[in-house]
């Protein structure tokens, strides 16, 4: 749907169910997976570090938190969360803004490539999850220099 819009300029068929769907897939999908991934998070959070809460027969006995055993977990939510955070934030500070008395024709650019933002974290999320396995970034760090020496002799050569 969204090359048939990028190349007519308009949705094809045009008619209103498309357009719900259209926006049905656009916002409300989006939408549920920040929600999900939210609520995931929280869930994760409770189940490694509050796991007394579930398997002792004591209400909200807190404990000592083993942060040193969850290091990676941590890490890795953390990352996950600044990407998430940092690539959708943007485009709710333009409307923001608008409402409380800029003109209406502020940021309507960047707004543009702010609303693209977001479709990144879906592109980036791998890359954040997979920078936890110090050997696999060494791997990928060795291959990719392998790469840019090849074409760097190409060049010379």
């Amino acid at each position: 749907m969204y090359l048939v819009f990028f190349h007519f300029g308009t949705i094809l068929p045009t008619i209103p169910i498309m357009c719900r769907i259209w926006w049905l897939i656009d916002y409300g999908f989006y939408c549920g997976q920040i929600i999900l991934m939210s609520w995931l998070a929280i869930e994760r959070h409770i189940l490694i570090f509050y796991d007394q809460w579930i398997s002792n027969r004591r209400p909200w006995n807190v404990g000592i938190h083993r942060w040193s055993k969850q290091r990676r977990m941590i890490i890795q939510l953390t990352l996950v969360s600044a990407l998430d955070v940092s690539l959708n934030t943007p485009i709710f500070f333009i409307p923001l803004l608008r409402r409380f008395g800029l003109p209406s024709d502020f940021g309507i650019q960047p707004e543009l490539y702010f609303f693209y933002f977001g479709y990144f974290v879906v592109f980036l999320f791998p890359f954040a999850s997979l920078c936890q396995y110090p050997d696999l970034r060494r791997t990928l760090k060795r291959k990719l220099c392998l790469v840019c020496e090849r074409s760097h002799r190409k060049v010379l050569a």
